[in-house]
């Protein structure tokens, strides 16, 4: 879903008008660094635990600061999907979220 409004936004932004420049466009927005980069500024990155989720003192921080951990970019994503899912998947409604709530944190 974040792809879709991610080419839709582009489209309707750019000149991007084929399907290959729409993919080169998107891939800029949508890919593991650019959505780890948005679980830092969302602030989610201080929620995130590496370790034996049944050993609680087991679990560090999953972030040092440094280099970002690739599983960022999959945490950003499942959060965008459960932002759906929690739409009863109406494109419309997550369009208006990730437009006033995520947007600025992608782009």
């Amino acid at each position: 879903a974040l792809d879709l409004f991610v080419v839709e936004k582009i489209f309707r932004r750019s000149g991007a008008k084929t399907p290959c420049d729409l993919h080169a466009a998107k891939r800029s927005y949508v890919n593991n660094t650019t959505l780890g980069v948005c679980t830092v500024r969302t602030g989610l990155c201080r929620y995130a635990r590496l370790g034996d989720p049944l050993d609680p003192g087991c679990a560090l921080p999953a972030w040092d600061g440094r280099r970002l951990p690739k599983s960022f970019g999959d945490i950003f994503e499942a959060v965008v999907g459960a932002i759906l899912c929690d739409l009863d998947w109406d494109f419309e409604k997550f369009s208006q979220v990730v437009e006033s709530r995520l947007w600025r944190h992608i782009e």
